[in-house]
Parts: structure tokens; C-alpha cells; sequence
């Protein structure tokens, strides 16, 4: 693997720093459509992101197992269940907790999307679903619960003017990154489909309460 990690953990550094979408940047709002459907065996999520601005964006679409052989799963995710008996099934930004100081940041492998591009996508994940947070304790205890809907996330970030453009690969797959100019930042966000009603069986999890 040859790309460059501290290229990548620039789009890390810009989340910490608080950047959301501004409205000024509305324009910029990607399409995007999801579909959620639920079966004996597994949950599945296909969805299409298009880059509807005037400038590239890049799209947190490749999460990465961790381990001895790291890859990257199309199938692996974040997710959680809310309060509100919501599961959220997610490809974002991993949100360290307040409470923890990790010395290893992790953030997911990216695809840039020019204007009036698209990506096209699906995952499944066996049921009952096992909630997955980074840098949380993911052991699964002896019980399922029952999510009563589904919503997914897809992070993107839209670079500032004057960002560097990279693309390497990494495990086996082209993946997109960029270098923001001294001085500036990229701008973060999350595309949220629609909350689909379902009942979904949920392994519990020590970390399967995000808040």
C-alpha cells in the first residue's frame, strides 16, 4: 500500500475543527437517494450519491477493517441504536469520544466525485445487525432488542479552492484523497436518507448506545 496516511487524516482534522456546510456552499449539496429493505437474513442499503455542484467532492464511502490484513468492505459500517429505537447505519466520520484520547486516528478511504458524477452502492449486513462505533467496545452481549427504523449516513467533504487532488490505492482498491492549502479547510458533512420503518433484531452491544 502506497498511499499516504497523513493525506487522508487531513479530512479527519478538518471534522475536529467543526466544519459543516454553509449555506453559502448549498449549492454544492450532493443528490441523494437510499433504499432500505429488511429480509430473514439480512438488512440491505443501496444508494447513489451525485455530485450535482460546481466543484469536486469526495465521499467517505470506504471504510476499512482493521487487523493483521486490513481491507476494505463495502459491507462494513458504523452503526448504533438511538433512543428513540432508531438504528443508524452509517458511513462517516468516527466520532471520538469525549471521555478517550486515541492515539491512532482513524478515518475512512474517500471517492472523489467530480461535477456530475455519480457513485452507486449497496451493503448487507446479517441480522440481527451487530452495532459497530470505533473507538468503543464493541463485545456483544447475550440479548437482542429490536430497532424500530432505519436511517442511513454518508459522510463528504467539499475542499476548499486551491486543495491538492490525490489518488492512490490502498488494500487492492483505488481510493481519492486531498491536501487542503495552508490556512484553509475543508468543509464536512452528512447526507441523511429518509428514516424507514422497520423491525429489525439488534445484538446488543456494550457501545450500541451512541446518545
Amino acid at each position: 500500500m502506497s498511499f499516504d496516511r497523513r493525506l487522508l487524516l487531513t479530512g479527519m482534522a478538518a471534522t475536529l475543527a467543526g466544519g459543516g456546510i454553509t449555506m453559502s456552499d448549498a449549492d454544492a449539496a450532493p443528490g441523494f437517494d437510499a433504499r432500505i429493505a429488511l429480509s430473514d437474513k439480512a438488512l440491505s442499503i443501496a444508494y447513489r450519491v451525485t455530485n450535482t455542484g460546481g466543484k469536486p467532492i469526495f465521499v467517505t464511502n470506504k471504510l476499512h477493517r482493521a487487523g493483521a490484513r486490513p481491507v476494505i468492505d463495502q459491507d462494513h459500517v458504523y452503526s448504533w441504536l438511538e433512543g428513540n429505537g432508531r438504528l443508524v447505519v452509517a458511513k462517516i466520520m468516527p466520532v471520538i469520544p469525549r471521555d478517550r484520547s486515541p492515539t491512532n486516528l482513524v478515518a475512512p478511504y474517500m471517492t472523489r466525485l467530480d461535477p456530475g458524477r455519480a457513485v452507486e452502492e449497496s451493503l448487507s449486513l446479517p441480522v440481527p445487525v451487530r452495532p459497530y462505533l470505533e473507538y468503543h467496545d464493541n463485545t456483544p452481549l447475550a440479548e437482542d432488542v429490536a430497532a424500530s427504523s432505519v436511517e442511513f449516513r454518508l459522510g463528504w467533504f467539499l475542499p476548499p479552492d486551491g486543495a491538492a487532488m490525490v489518488s492512490d490505492t490502498a488494500f487492492g482498491h483505488k481510493v481519492d484523497n486531498f491536501r487542503n492549502p495552508p490556512g484553509r479547510q475543508a468543509r464536512y458533512s452528512e447526507l441523511r436518507s429518509a428514516a424507514v420503518g422497520l423491525q429489525v433484531p439488534v445484538r446488543r452491544t456494550r457501545a450500541m448506545d451512541r446518545g
